[in-house]
């Protein structure tokens, strides 16, 4: 099972005690040293009775108490812009207590998205990490620092990788390796990794050899895979009916 696998996601970069393999791979995505990081209970609780809960990768806080919540998606519903702002809306509103109208108490949220494949409506970029913030469009003044969302699309990493290309912050070509390809070159290529980096593949490695953490997985792959032939076989039928109620 791969890491992207978001299961195996949580265990590796979300469980205690693993805050430094965590610490690292946000630092090399939003391209700075990372001195602190505290995961936070991943449940984004419902704010009323018609709400569901929703349940985030990696939720954790940074120095200067910002948020910061860490996606992995592996089948494109085709939302997941829209999923991504809901996430930081949540997490946002959440950073002071309900009913408290300081403002300035907000803290800064961070999204980050790695996706396993290209997302909507950025498939003319061909950068495989974008960042976004609310600019003004004109001046291109940046209106607040609290928004802020990172992509890693790993289909464009991985095209820059085998072109010899790549060009990223600290050892970011590893993290991005690790989760496309984790089991190239076995254990022999683990000797010149970056620490965090090899206590990753440690982590992924016992898990894997965990039978009854790798049969959690493996149903989790098995339901996303139903959950996708099931939306795709909607989105068909709709394209059909349309097609046949098309009067010519």
């Amino acid at each position: 099972m791969f890491p992207t696998n978001d299961v195996l996601f949580k265990k590796i970069f979300g469980a205690d005690g693993n805050e430094n393999i965590t610490k690292d791979l946000v630092s090399c995505i939003l391209q700075k040293k990372i001195k602190k990081l505290e995961f936070k209970n991943p449940d984004l609780l419902r704010e009323d009775a018609k709400d569901k809960n929703e349940v985030l990768d990696v939720r954790a806080e940074l120095e200067n108490e910002t948020l910061c919540d860490i996606e992995v998606q592996v089948i494109n519903y085709h939302d997941i812009d829209k999923r991504i702002l809901d996430y930081w809306a949540k997490m946002y509103r959440t950073s002071i207590h309900k009913g408290d109208k300081n403002y300035l108490k907000m803290k800064k949220t961070i999204i980050i998205l790695i996706s396993a494949f290209e997302v909507d409506n950025l498939e003319e970029i061909k950068e495989y990490q974008t960042r976004y913030k609310i600019i003004e469009e004109k001046h291109k003044k940046i209106l607040t620092d609290v928004f802020e969302v990172d992509i890693i699309e790993l289909p464009k990493a991985k095209k820059e990788i085998e072109k010899g290309t790549f060009k990223g912050f600290g050892h970011l070509e590893e993290w991005i390796k690790f989760f496309i390809k984790p089991y190239e070159g076995g254990d022999s290529k683990m000797e010149d990794m970056p620490e965090e980096v090899k206590k990753a593949y440690e982590e992924l490695k016992k898990l894997n050899s965990n039978e009854a953490e790798r049969e959690i997985a493996e149903r989790r792959y098995m339901d996303l895979m139903s959950l996708e032939y099931a939306k795709d076989y909607e989105r068909k039928e709709g394209i059909k009916e349309r097609q046949e109620g098309t009067v010519c």
